[in-house]
């Protein structure tokens, strides 16, 4: 497949939100096209992603988490994390959303939606790293770390390289009792359609936006927390409203959440 110049090339972002609405925007269109080409049931394990990551917003609420990272959110139709927090709140209660993102159209997103709410901050993990984000928050009070925080990691570790690079940098800032969830694509069986189907996505990903999709097993992505606490993991197989999972082939994924077992020493 041809790929466009890379000054017309879409971001993660704008494939995320293309492959979970159907109506990509003009510069996403051919990977949209042909990631759903390879892999029908990709669409459902991007939108999936913004379940899992909801559900566990309520069960951290419920349990008193008020302060929330999130890390990469995505363009519309996908919901703002700091609007299910607050709706899954009691009215008028506090809390603080911190949004790491490198796209500069998510970032416009939450400037148009969140400018002037003190509850909200957003940063660019560029130089920095997303420990440098929370560290950054920390030092500007947006919040402390004197009580559990909730870090919304959604897809980012499949799509890095090194994955315990990212929870070892946080594992500092965060004290004990804090959560971290993330959404990773299982990896098929060696050799299997599956896999190719997936490399194949993995591919049109990189091309079109730099970015790799890295699937794993689920014995790999536990051992990333093998010293947290996983609250809950399962293994899920997401399929859209009117699909039919024996045309679409289901792309199996893993959620997992865990909790710090020890506090932070700073």
């Amino acid at each position: 497949m041809d790929v466009p110049d890379s000054r017309a090339k879409p971001s993660f972002a704008e494939v995320r939100a293309g492959l979970i609405t159907g109506v990509p925007s003009a510069t996403a269109t051919d990977a949209v096209a042909g990631i759903r080409g390879v892999e029908p049931g990709f669409p459902a394990t991007i939108a999936a992603e913004d379940d899992y990551r909801d559900t566990v917003i309520g069960s951290a609420t419920r349990s008193g988490t008020r302060h929330f990272v999130v890390v990469e959110p995505g363009l519309a139709p996908s919901d703002l994390a700091h609007d299910v927090v607050r709706n899954a709140l009691p009215d008028g209660q506090d809390f603080r959303v911190l949004y790491i993102t490198g796209d500069a159209g998510v970032r416009a997103r939450l400037a148009a939606a969140c400018t002037g709410r003190d509850q909200v901050m957003w940063l660019d993990p560029a130089g920095a790293g997303i420990d440098g984000c929370v560290l950054a928050a920390r030092h500007d009070r947006f919040f402390g770390f004197d009580e559990p925080v909730c870090v919304l990691l959604g897809s980012t570790l499949q799509h890095a390289y090194y994955p315990e690079h990212v929870i070892i940098d946080l594992w500092g800032y965060l004290p004990h009792g804090s959560q971290m969830s993330i959404t990773q694509v299982v990896a098929p069986r060696p050799a299997s359609r599956a896999a190719s189907r997936l490399q194949s996505v993995g591919h049109l990903l990189v091309a079109y936006t730099w970015t790799p999709l890295l699937p794993r097993s689920v014995a790999k992505t536990k051992k990333l927390f093998a010293h947290w606490e996983i609250v809950e993991h399962h293994l899920a197989t997401p399929v859209l409203p009117g699909q039919d999972p024996d045309v679409t082939r289901p792309v199996p994924v893993i959620n997992l959440t865990a909790r710090t077992t020890l506090s932070a020493g700073i």
